[in-house]
């Protein structure tokens, strides 16, 4: 059944932020939650997972609300490009707590290191690693548990063009497990190479949602996006 969001909004700081966002994410499939910075993505994937508070909007994972979704193996993976992790913590103490967290063991923990590309920093500390090497132990995260929703902002930022092709091939390889992944970007181009279904967001609001291709008609993701921002004016 996939994500399902209806009828959410948000004001905040006396400004509507989101306005009547709906969208549906399907298993199995890739969807690009795209638009420039201050389109109010995040604070769409926040309100998702009830990181502020929301009311009125129905949001559903597999048919159910987040609260009821198991903790452990199966359920939700969300991971926020200004995510704290504690920089004092070793990489491989990080992913044993993640780890504990969700009733994995030690052979999942190898495995996700190697996965990622960690092998070799995974006894550093947090703090000495670089933003790429961030992004790639919050998604060494995301492959410990097998969530079946896979929640990811701006996942390309601090990736060089080796990472983001790594990046594309590792989200399809969870998608094809059938899970349901949903991607935050404003890096258009490069989404563009992976997505399936796109959500665009313009503004608060749900300028386009379907397939990538219906949006695309023949242009970049990038001059389909400059299109609808011109028609919107």
């Amino acid at each position: 059944m996939g994500i399902k969001v209806s009828g959410l909004n948000q004001r905040l700081g006396g400004r509507d932020v989101l306005k009547d966002v709906a969208f549906t994410a399907a298993p199995g499939r890739i969807t690009g939650f795209l638009g420039p910075n201050g389109a109010g993505k995040t604070t769409t994937l926040s309100s998702m997972l009830g990181l502020i508070p929301v009311s009125g909007a129905e949001i559903t994972f597999g048919g159910q609300p987040l609260a009821s979704l198991p903790r452990g193996k199966g359920g939700v993976c969300a991971l926020f490009e200004k995510k704290g992790q504690d920089g004092w913590r070793r990489g491989i103490g990080h992913l044993r707590m993640v780890a504990d967290a969700v009733g994995a063991d030690s052979g999942e923990i190898n495995q996700a290191i190697e996965k990622v590309g960690l092998q070799g920093a995974s006894k550093r500390r947090i703090r000495t690693y670089s933003l790429g090497m961030r992004q790639r132990l919050g998604l060494a995260e995301m492959l410990i548990g097998s969530p079946n929703y896979v929640l990811l902002d701006e996942p390309m930022n601090g990736l060089d063009p080796e990472g983001i092709q790594w990046l594309r091939d590792l989200l399809i390889e969870v998608a094809e497990r059938g899970a349901t992944v949903l991607v935050s970007s404003h890096m258009l181009n490069e989404a563009e190479q992976f997505v399936q279904d796109v959500v665009l967001l313009r503004d608060g609001a749900v300028a386009f949602r379907g397939d990538v291709d219906d949006l695309r008609s023949g242009q970049s993701l990038e001059q389909a996006y400059l299109r609808f921002a011109r028609e919107g004016k």
